[in-house]
């Protein structure tokens, strides 16, 4: 192999060159400005970003945290629910203890079917109705908050 294979040509010429052009290239008023104004909106840019992503960011844990309370007071409810039935049934067992007749006892128990009937319904609308609620405030609350974060989507 040559020794001209391995050299790398200098660069000096290119160098000098654009030292020359660059020592009488300056940039106009306008062009500054225009660069300002360009940096100033990608920065207001970048903020919003920054901000909406914070935005939905609080609006996935206040989602969350309404899931999580709703859960929790459903399962509750339920649990008072069944002891409310547990001891109604123990206080069906003492009425049953103490019948004289047949027709005694089929009349208490009747009784207690109907009282658990009603107080189990009247529970079960009460918590369909409460979840209903839950679940179309947490649905306004995040459609709220999505429109703050993509208000052009709204």
């Amino acid at each position: 192999m040559s020794d001209n294979a391995t050299t790398i040509p200098s660069f000096e010429p290119v160098m000098k060159a654009l030292k020359d052009v660059t020592g009488q290239f300056q940039f106009g008023t306008a062009a500054r400005e225009y660069v300002e104004r360009g940096a100033a909106r990608a920065q207001e840019t970048l903020t919003g970003f920054h901000d909406n992503a914070a935005s939905l960011s609080r609006s996935l844990e206040a989602s969350a945290i309404h899931g999580v309370e709703t859960y929790a007071n459903v399962s509750r409810n339920v649990a008072e629910l069944a002891y409310r039935n547990a001891q109604a049934q123990l206080g069906l067992v003492q009425a049953l203890a103490g019948v004289k007749s047949f027709e005694e006892g089929v009349r208490v128990y009747a009784d207690f079917l109907k009282n658990a009937n009603e107080t189990n319904l009247a529970a079960m609308r009460g918590a369909a109705d409460y979840v209903k609620d839950r679940v179309t405030e947490g649905a306004t609350n995040a459609r709220e908050n999505l429109a703050k974060v993509f208000p052009r989507a709204a």
